[in-house]
Parts: C-alpha cells; structure tokens; sequence
C-alpha cells in the first residue's frame, strides 16, 4: 500500500530538502510560496471530490428521509443536510485532533433520522395535516435532536467523560469499516443502475444505459486502482480524476448523452428551500403530547451519534496508525451541532470514506476538510447542482473505490497476521450491520468481546501461584522432628495465591480446584486451605457465592478454610454473606505467613502433640 509523500511545504523546512529540490538559500522564500501554493491546490482538490461524495450522500439520505407524499420536503432537507455540513463540518475540520476529517449526515444518525421521519409524517398526516405541516414538524423534530446531540456530546467531553468510550477492539473497527466498504459498493451500483441492491440480484432486465454507466464506473475503478499502486505522487489521483471528467464530459456530448434526462448525470434535487427553525409556526397536529412521545426517539439520535463517533475515532486511528484526543473530539463534535442547528442546519459527523478520500486525493492538513464543507455550504447558498458537475460513472467509480478501501483496510491487517478470530467477527459484525443498522452490529460486537474477554480471563483463572506445605519450607523454624513430619503430610496444607477480580467466569473454577485438591489430601481425616486474598481486586456476586460454597462445603467435610490479607470492602461483603459466621468458621490472618503457621500447628498437634510449637497464633478478627 503506498502511502502519500510528504507535503512539499514540509519538505522545504530543512535544508537537506531544500538541496534536494534545487533550492539555493537565497531563493528559499520563492522556492516555498510556490511549494505551499502547490500544497493549497492539493487541499482544494481534495476537498472539491470529498463535496461531490458528501453531496451525492446528502441527496440520497434526504430522498429517504421524504419518501412518497413527503417528498416535497427533500430540496428542503437537503438545503438542511449541506448547512449542517458545511456549519459543523468547518469547525470539526479545522479544530480536529485526526486532520484530515471530512464530515457530512452521519450513516447511523441518519438511519435512526430515517425512521424517525416515518413515525412523525405519519403522526401529522393521520391526524388530518398536509405533507407540509408533516414535512415542517419533521425537520423542527430534527433540529430538537441535533441539539440534543450537541448538548449530549460536548457534555462528555467537557466532563472527559468521552475518554473511557475507547473500548472499542479491533474486531469492531474491521467490522465498522467492511459494512461501510459494502454498502459504498452498493451505493455505487445503485447510482449506475437506480435499483435496490435487492433488485439487483433478481432484476435481469438491465437495460443498454444501465449496463454501460456500471461498465464505466468499474473502468474508472480500475484506473484508480492502478494509479493507487503506481504513482508516486498525490496528485496523481486529483489529476486522473479530472482528466476522467473531462473525457466523459467530451464522449457524452459526442453520443448525445450530456442532457438532464439522460440518466448518465446524478438526479437533481431540484431548487432546495431554505429552512430557518425559529420560523416555524406550529400546527395542531404536531402537538406537545406528541413531541413528548417522541423524546426516546430524539434521545436515541443523540445516543447513536455518540456510539458512532467513539468506532468512527477508533476506525480512523487504526487505518492511520495514529491517536487522537477523543474529548476534544466529543467537544468539536458538539459545537458544530449546537452552532448548526439554530441556522437550520441538521447533524453531522466524521464521514470515514470521505476522510480516507482527502488523503487519497493529497489532502494532509485542515485546508482540505474546511474547503469540502465551505464548497457544500456554497451549493447551499447559491443553490448549486454540484452534483451535475459530475457523471455517474465517475462519482460511481469514485464510491467503488472508497468501499474497497474501506475493506482493505478492515480485513488485509488480520489476514497478513493469521488473526482468523478477528477475521471472522468482523465479517458477522459487518452483516450485521449491512442487514440491521450499524447501532445492532456494534453493540454485538461489544457483546462478543466482553465474552471473549470473559471466557479469556476465566481460562487464566484467579489462582496466580498454588504450593503445598510439603514443596517449601514455612515461615517458623522448628526441630528436625517437625520439620520432618510438615514434609512428609505437608501435602494436606494447600495454599492458593489469589489475584485479579474473582467474577461468574472464574469463580466456579476456583471452588472446583480448591475442592478437588483437598479432597484426596489429608492428614489424620484433616485438611486446610489457604486463601491469600492481597493480590485480589474485588468479587461481583458470583464470586461472592461461589467463596460462600467453598465455605459450606468444606464445614460440611470437616475440612479447614483459612483466609488472609482479605480487603477490607471484599470482606464487609463476605460477612454480609455469613461467610465468617456458623459452625467451623474461616480462620482469618493478616498475612499468609501467619496462617500457614496455624496451619502448621494444627496439623503437628493431629499427628504428634509433643512435636507442636507454643501454639500462640491468634487469627484476626473476622471481616
């Protein structure tokens, strides 16, 4: 994989770079103009194509926003969707930790949008208002949430709270982006044919036009993919792009294709209306019983947008190979939608595909996003058909290019390291996510690596060291007669070095071998156990309950248990339990050498009274 070269403007900040480029001291000053103004066209650039991909996105999630009698309301939702964009996209462009980051409707927030819009049109509408009135409550109900969202994120990080959202493995992070590469894909197929991808598979009458815009984009694809391997320099993709439009533009007018309705040009929107919240008069069909109803969903925005930017930050951290600051992330985030939402503007995020395209296209800095979202704020204002700049099996091409991309850089990692485990979750986690909505396959794929971890952490177990009186000698000096019975039945004394946090996956283990050990260990019908708790950083109920069984099991036995260095708030617990109360109660030490020594005691005053010490070993008081 090849990645960018330097940026020239970098280069001419030493002296052996400035050699290398042909630059004498005394021309250093022009030799650097003319390298950032080179470095300025890069950002443009890539900026330009990053707002053709954002804006053919913004028309397709607004056309699903207002589908059917709704549909009057998608040029508005789209002068909504591209204020949003360039409003928050400029602030989280210019002030990110992760530059470049292009941003645009975020795909799960969108989604839940999606179905949100459903709910309130038909709300409005059954209740006897017009697709206006519907359409009107819909985009003030997205406002509220783009507020929410606003508040809810810069609250986190403001708290740096966001900071301990980063458990997010890897195996999400593929997943995350191998849905992303699919569904790029399918958007792609759906621009050069106009069908669902579920049409696809079973529509067999593809006609000339369809067939020759998909054929188109694939060659575009091809192109890029070559140039992506060979060319050295960033610019290289900037340029064959352009060139590609050209070409196009130049083969269409030839074949007589460059018109509106020919189908080789993205669909326009039509003339956008501006949308402006503290306009909005209100109707009595969108009411304040209803608004009410309505708050899980406008919370559920808001807490889907926050989901998504935590696996968004780590995506782009691990295709970067780089970190950064997510509270200031949360807090970039939630200026721009706080700021964007009074100025009719609707939620927006970091976009992956499009972030990973201004690196493609050269861009390395902040220029490039904040000239990607000033260019969809532009089509806002003067109500410019960017898209019709472009045709289809370019902006296709270009789609196509970015999915595989985005599946590369899930899969190749894991494949190059054998890692099949994460391969495998990452491709169920991205199904999931294709089929069911990027919110189910990432919680999923948290619910699957809290199991691994789980599983994981209970094979290692909580034992961290495990000895018999009989493999070392103790902590008390005594005669050669005693030492010599401690080594021959030291083996009734097991001692077991507890360490970790002792939870429902470990906790059966730890009763079963402590059970199993004593039972064919004892001397005179007697065994002990010893439990040093000093490494041990707590018990959930579980644990608490399995402690409890060992306990029981080994007064029903006549076995001996014996604790020691019990934390405190562990051992409140346990007593609540009645752990230390009963007939043959745990004996409690403050330290493992004093309780092997009671051990000892014990076991020499069962086998030869005259052999034990004086026998002055006094256990702490229990809890």
């Amino acid at each position: 994989m090849n990645q960018s070269p330097p940026a020239a403007s970098t280069l001419a900040a030493t002296p052996d770079a400035e050699a290398r480029l042909g630059l004498a001291p005394a021309g250093r000053a022009a030799g650097r103009t003319a390298l950032s103004g080179r470095a300025l066209v890069k950002e443009l650039t890539a900026g330009f194509f990053a707002a053709v991909v954002l804006a053919s996105n913004i028309v397709s999630f607004a056309a699903l926003m207002f589908p059917g009698p709704l549909a009057i309301g998608i040029p508005t939702a789209v002068w909504a969707l591209l204020v949003g964009s360039a409003v928050g996209g400029a602030w989280i462009a210019w002030t990110t930790s992760l530059r470049p980051i292009a941003t645009g409707i975020d795909s799960p927030t969108g989604t839940v949008l999606v179905l949100l819009s459903a709910s309130i049109g038909h709300a409005v509408l059954a209740a006897g208002g017009t697709a206006e009135a519907a359409v009107q409550s819909i985009l003030l109900s997205f406002t509220v949430a783009t507020l929410l969202t606003g508040a809810l994120l810069y609250g986190f990080g403001w708290a740096g709270w966001a900071s301990n959202l980063r458990f997010v493995p890897y195996f999400v992070v593929g997943g995350f982006l191998t849905s992303t590469g699919v569904l790029l894909v399918a958007g792609g197929l759906r621009m050069t044919s106009g069908l669902a991808p579920s049409a696809m598979v079973v529509s067999t009458a593809w006609t000339p036009g369809e067939i020759g815009r998909t054929l188109c984009a694939a060659g575009v694809l091809a192109v890029l993919l070559v140039l992506r391997r060979l060319a050295r320099s960033a610019l290289a993709l900037p340029i064959a792009l352009l060139v590609l439009c050209a070409v196009a533009w130049i083969a269409l007018a030839a074949f007589g294709l460059s018109g509106r309705d020919s189908g080789w040009f993205v669909h326009s929107a039509g003339t956008m209306t501006v949308w402006l919240p503290f306009a909005y008069t209100g109707g009595p069909e969108f009411s304040w019983g209803l608004r009410i109803r309505l708050l899980p969903e406008l919370l559920a925005v808001s807490f889907v947008a926050l989901v998504s930017l935590v696996t968004k930050v780590a995506s782009i951290e691990a295709i970067r190979q780089t970190s950064g600051d997510l509270n200031h992330e949360f807090r970039g985030h939630g200026i721009a939608n706080l700021a964007a939402a009074p100025l009719g503007g609707l939620t927006s995020a970091l976009q992956l595909s499009t972030s990973r395209l201004l690196e493609q296209v050269g861009g390395v800095g902040r220029m490039s996003g904040v000239a990607c979202a000033v260019l969809l704020g532009l089509a806002a204002v003067v109500n410019l058909d960017l898209l019709r700049l472009i045709p289809v099996p370019i902006v296709a091409g270009l789609v196509f290019y970015l999915g595989y991309i985005s599946i590369v850089d899930a899969l190749w990692r894991p494949l190059l390291q054998r890692a099949w485990m994460d391969v495998i979750l990452a491709i169920g986690i991205a199904v999931l996510c294709v089929c069911y909505g990027y919110l189910v396959g990432v919680i999923a794929g948290l619910i699957c690596a809290c199991l691994l971890f789980a599983v994981s952490y209970a094979r290692l177990g909580v034992v961290h060291r495990h000895a018999t009186r009989a493999e070392f000698s103790g902590y008390v000096d005594r005669s050669p007669e005693a030492s010599a019975r401690l080594r021959e039945e030291g083996e009734s004394i097991q001692v077991y070095w507890l360490a970790g946090y002792l939870f429902f996956g470990s906790s059966e283990g730890l009763f079963d071998r402590v059970r199993n050990d004593v039972a064919g260990q004892r001397a005179g019908g007697r065994a002990w156990a010893i439990l040093d708790f000093s490494l041990v950083s707590g018990a959930d109920s579980s644990g608490i309950a399995s402690l409890v069984k060992l306990r029981n099991h080994f007064s029903a036995h006549e076995l001996e248990l014996v604790c020691c260095a019990v934390p405190p708030a562990l051992g409140a617990r346990l007593k609540h339990r009645g752990f230390f109360g009963g007939m043959n109660a745990p004996q409690v030490f403050g330290d493992v050498r004093q309780a092997l020594a009671w051990c000892e005691e014990r076991l020499l005053a069962k086998a030869a009274p005259a052999s034990a010490g004086s026998g002055n070993i006094t256990p702490c008081p229990a809890g």
